[in-house]
């Protein structure tokens, strides 16, 4: 519908002249201007750039972290040199500031690479306990049955954790179910490794204090959440 520019009727589009005052009408130029061919271009550009900008704060973020851990590592060392003469003390900070550094950098610059960032994140603690282990005794004493099954409990923790949150379709009370049941992974395997390093047996004391409530807690999540989307899928099934 169009109005008259003289009296002001409202004329229906497909009429030439005002059926009040018999104006004529001039027609409507339907044609409208065309945004579209500049408007993807924008969009486009900015697609591109905001991978670059990611990047830029990702390498940017491992800068700060590295001259953050560089600053204690210096003084650490300085300060050992200068009151003992030679390195002792400081090779625990300086081993657990290079596994910071590790840890922190891996996803840093590999933030889509999972198995990169895997063993960024294992490798390091590997070492490290390896390192704290010959520097309390000059020899391997507590590593090989002690550090080594508990590093290895939290990467199969680790595992499940990321192995069910990318599998899972609708993430929701599902999430912190498998983080439970990975905590509660790891807690049994330390009671284990502790109880057999410290009485030489075989034995849980108490993880089970832990295991049980994790366990069940994250049973009824997982209920919980797999209720929901069953109601949720129920409901958009009815209502197509």
């Amino acid at each position: 519908m169009t109005y008259c520019p003289r009296c002001g009727v409202e004329v229906e589009a497909n009429k030439i002249k005002c059926p009040l005052c018999n104006t004529t009408l001039q027609p409507l130029d339907e044609e409208q201007p065309n945004y579209q061919s500049k408007y993807p271009d924008d969009v486009q550009k900015d697609e591109q750039k905001q991978p670059k900008a990611k990047k830029k704060k990702r390498l940017l973020a491992f800068e700060i972290t590295s001259v953050v851990l560089v600053i204690p590592l210096i003084v650490s060392i300085t300060t050992n040199l200068i009151i003992d003469g030679i390195i002792t003390w400081s090779l625990y900070p300086i081993a657990s500031l290079l596994l910071a550094w590790f840890m922190i950098s891996a996803p840093l610059l590999f933030p889509k690479k999972i198995a990169i960032i895997a063993v960024g994140e294992f490798i390091p603690l590997l070492v490290y306990f390896l390192v704290i282990d010959i520097i309390d005794n000059g020899t391997l004493n507590w590593y090989v049955r002690v550090a080594l099954p508990i590093i290895a409990s939290i990467g199969v923790a680790g595992f499940i954790i990321a192995f069910g949150t990318i599998k899972s379709k609708n993430k929701g009370l599902n999430i912190p179910a498998y983080i439970l049941f990975g905590a509660s992974i790891i807690c049994l395997i330390v009671d284990v490794c502790l109880t057999s390093y410290i009485n030489n047996t075989l034995g849980l004391e108490w993880s089970l204090y832990i295991l049980v409530p994790a366990v069940l807690t994250g049973g009824f999540l997982l209920y919980l959440h797999f209720r929901v989307t069953k109601n949720k899928d129920l409901k958009r099934r009815l209502q197509s």
